[in-house]
């Protein structure tokens, strides 16, 4: 028996291609879908999938499948159109759809032949990427707490997502063009997240680690809950991004000197600018300074010790203060580094004292001394709001104890913040004489190491400081061991530390 096989002469309908799709959640989309027929036939669009809560089979879908109406529609669809045939997705979207995963929606294309002629269909699927909206008009301005600097974010109330949804807030240093591309979601690279808050919220106050002249950029983004049993609700598209860099509105820390070393009755001036950037009618006056303590190069147990307050007249003398320590606080210099901040306040419109900001600590600068064979080895540091890296720091030297003359020996070039000097009885720099001899076992000597400092902030480096001097005097050993008696203060015997940063 011979079976023949003739082919159809039927072709197969055509769907015109549809582009992927990206929407915010709330928009309606609607988007033609267009089917011909090689063949000239007459078609159906029909089309199924999550969005219309229909299957394959024109059967609704079982209840883990459904997303929360409204369902989409497809206006024209199922019916048998002359073609080109048209028809008309329509969905109107809203923030309980809100889901990680694209959205499949399938159209399905059947011709009309003569019978006895068999349909043939084709299949298009058109996928939608469904994104949260952005929260909107983010702000940010600085502002100030009872723990210093802060920067206040405020946006427009959000009330897209599903219970549970949140508000994440994003920081980073530097403000540069970096507007994401249109329908990807989160953050740009770079973004550290600081916060999180209810859905609810439209403010947040910022105090983490706030630095002076750093530009901050903030970000803002809704984060979903999962839905469906699984698919990640996702995150919202990036909200606007706002830019602030702190004002200077703080008095600066320039000067913490030592100027006297002793174990009960140290001394210590500390020096400082008027607030930056802030002019005396910009907020409610009389102003007030607080000067605080602490002891030790890292202390941070500090105690107020002074009350200054002030009009921030140029005239003013309102910038300095002598610590004399207290009968009950005693200033023992000889063996404490001490470390200062200063708080600023303004007079709110209501008459009360209200803090504006507070400065960086700044603490006077140790040095001590180590004896070698015949030779004395030097260290010294601080712990200050600017950098004393990359300085040339002047070595002074005195063979006459603690009153002097004191002869610069050396310019050192520092490179770290813990900075050491070897003295072998050399003097490099002539200018003032040459003091070059071997250093004697039995003859004490004192230093004062000046240092230079320069603000790193941009807004501050053109403040230049003025050199920092510290002093410490001890005697060498001998050169090689002796059976006899060695002399006494064989330790370093600090003769006192001076910092000295003004303007």
């Amino acid at each position: 028996m011979q079976i023949i096989v003739v082919d159809s002469p039927n072709k197969r309908p055509i769907i015109k291609p549809i582009p992927d799709l990206c929407a915010e959640a709330g928009t309606l989309i609607t988007q033609p879908v267009t089917a011909t027929d090689p063949d000239g036939q007459r078609v159906i669009i029909s089309g199924f999938g999550g969005v219309f809560n229909i299957g394959p089979d024109r059967q609704p879908l079982p209840a883990a499948e459904l997303i929360p109406p409204a369902y989409a529609r497809l206006i024209n669809g199922d019916l048998v159109q002359n073609q080109p045939a048209t028809a008309t997705f329509s969905w109107q979207t809203s923030c309980s759809q809100i889901r990680d995963a694209p959205y499949d929606v399938t159209f399905k294309v059947t011709d009309v032949p003569i019978k006895p002629t068999p349909s043939l269909v084709s299949f298009q699927t058109f996928r939608i990427q469904l994104v949260g909206p952005a929260i909107k008009n983010l702000t940010a301005k600085p502002t100030a707490t009872a723990n210093g600097r802060a920067i206040q974010l405020t946006w427009d109330a959000y009330a897209c997502g599903n219970p549970g949804t949140t508000i994440s807030i994003y920081r980073k240093e530097g403000c540069v063009p970096d507007d994401p591309d249109k329908c990807v979601t989160g953050v740009p690279a770079g973004y550290t997240k600081i916060a999180t808050v209810p859905s609810t919220a439209t403010t947040y106050i910022d105090t983490t680690t706030l630095k002076r002249g750093v530009s901050y950029a903030y970000r803002l983004v809704a984060v979903y809950p999962d839905v469906n049993g699984g698919f990640n609700g996702g995150v919202s598209l990036s909200s606007n991004k706002a830019c602030l860099e702190l004002p200077l509105l703080a008095p600066v820390i320039t000067q913490v000197t030592v100027d006297s070393t002793n174990t009960s009755t140290g001394q210590i001036t500390v020096r400082w600018t008027r607030p930056i950037g802030l002019n005396p009618g910009d907020l409610g006056a009389p102003y007030q300074y607080r000067l605080q303590r602490a002891t030790g190069l890292a202390g941070t147990n500090f105690t107020p010790i002074a009350t200054i307050n002030t009009t921030l007249a140029p005239t003013a003398a309102d910038t300095l203060f002598v610590d004399k320590g207290t009968s009950s606080s005693a200033l023992n210099t000889e063996v404490n580094a001490y470390r200062y901040r200063l708080e600023f306040y303004y007079t709110a419109p209501n008459g009360t004292l209200t803090q504006l900001d507070i400065t960086e600590p700044a603490s006077s600068v140790r040095l001590a001394a180590a004896p070698a064979n015949r030779q004395i080895t030097l260290s010294w540091q601080a712990n200050t709001p600017w950098s004393n890296d990359n300085q040339i720091h002047d070595i002074y030297r005195s063979r006459s104890g603690p009153k002097g003359p004191f002869n610069k020996i050396r310019e050192v070039k520092v490179t770290t913040p813990t900075y050491s000097f070897t003295d072998d009885g050399s003097d490099t720099f002539l200018a003032d004489g040459n003091t070059a001899r071997t250093l004697s076992a039995d003859s004490s000597y004192c230093y004062r190491v000046m240092t230079r400092g320069q603000y790193t902030d941009p807004q501050l480096s053109r403040l230049v400081l003025l050199p920092t001097t510290a002093r410490s005097s001890v005697p060498p050993p001998p050169t090689r061991p002796s059976p006899a008696p060695q002399p006494e203060g064989g330790q370093p015997e600090l003769c006192g530390s001076e910092l000295r940063g003004s303007l």
